[in-house]
Order: structure tokens, then sequence, then C-alpha cells
């Protein structure tokens, strides 16, 4: 009994292995074919800023934006300056007065070397009451001609009888050449000079 069963495990066992092999032999395994997984598009999307939470109670306060324009002011135009007058300034004189020509009792000129001119007059004071008030200068064509003026109560007044005198230096200007000879007119008194 033992031998027979020893025989019949062994037969057995490679009975089935034939069969089996038998089997595998008719079936094809089939291989999986790759599949190619083309590549995810990347798109890009703007990631918005977090959001602050503001805590229970707080107040939101706007801040202006920072301005850094800095402002020009307007640039003035220029203005044009309004022309010199030449003429003689009105006389000053106090009220109850008026000018009159003073009486001339002396002319001097004498020039400073680089074309300038000055007149050194002594002129006459009648009365008490007379007050020398000024000297108007015009250059001529040949010289320059000088007015000098006193001024006066106006009216009936009673002034003393003291004849007086009184010296002025009047500027006459320039263009005077040095050793040039030149007229002076000074009321109604007239001379040359030369210039040194």
């Amino acid at each position: 009994m033992r031998a027979a069963f020893r025989i019949t495990v062994p037969f057995i066992v490679a009975t089935l292995a034939i069969a089996l092999g038998s089997a595998c032999a008719g079936v094809t395994v089939p291989h999986p074919t790759p599949t190619r997984t083309p590549p995810a598009s990347v798109t890009a999307s703007a990631t918005p800023p977090p959001s602050v939470t503001q805590p229970p109670g707080a107040t939101s306060t706007a801040v202006p934006p920072t301005s850094t324009a800095t402002a020009v002011p307007p640039t003035a135009s220029p203005t044009t300056a309004p022309p010199t007058s030449t003429a003689t300034p009105p006389p000053t004189v106090p009220p109850g007065r008026a000018e009159q020509l003073a009486p001339i009792e002396g002319i001097e000129v004498f020039g400073d070397g680089s074309g300038n001119a000055t007149a050194r007059i002594t002129s006459g004071l009648p009365s008490g009451c007379a007050v020398y008030s000024r000297a108007e200068v015009t250059r001529t064509a040949n010289g320059a001609r000088v007015t000098v003026y006193n001024h006066l109560p106006v009216g009936n007044v009673a002034c003393t009888m003291i004849y007086g005198y009184t010296t002025h230096d009047v500027a006459l200007g320039g263009g005077f050449a040095v050793g040039g000879t030149y007229t002076i007119e000074v009321n109604d008194k007239s001379q040359t000079f030369t210039p040194r």
C-alpha cells in the first residue's frame, strides 16, 4: 500500500504540471501600451493681495497719497520801467511867498579835469525877507544857462532893508572839454570860462 502511494503522488504532480504548462502555452499576455500624457498647460494668474481683516472695534483711516509734485510759482513777466523825467521838479515855496529872480553878484566856474564843470554863484538877498530858493540849469549850444531864484512874501509886508549875500555851487554837468571856451549865463549876467 505504501509503495503504491509514493508512485501515485509524484505522478499526479507531474500530470498537473504538464496540464498547466499546456494551458499557459496558448495564452498570450498582452503588454500594456505606454500612453504619453501631454504636459499640463501653465496658466499664469495674478494672485490678489491678501485681505487684511480689521479686528473688532478698529477704525479704518484712509491715508491720502503722498504727492511728490512741487508747485512752481508763475514767473512774473518783466515790467518796463517808466521813463525818467528830466524836468526840473516844481519849487517848494512856503505858503504866502513867491519866487523872484535873484540879483547876481559873482560867477566862478571850475572844471574837474574829466569834462564836468561846476559854477559857484553868489547871489543877493535884497531884504531881510528874501530867502534863496533854487537854481535851474539849462545846457546851451556853447555852455550853460543858470536861473537863480529867491522867494519873498506876497503883498505889503514890512521887511528890513538889509542887503545880504548867499553863495551856492551849481553842477553844470559833463561834456566840457579841458581847454575849451564856453559861455555861462546866470540871470542877467554872462561870462566865458575855460575848464582846467
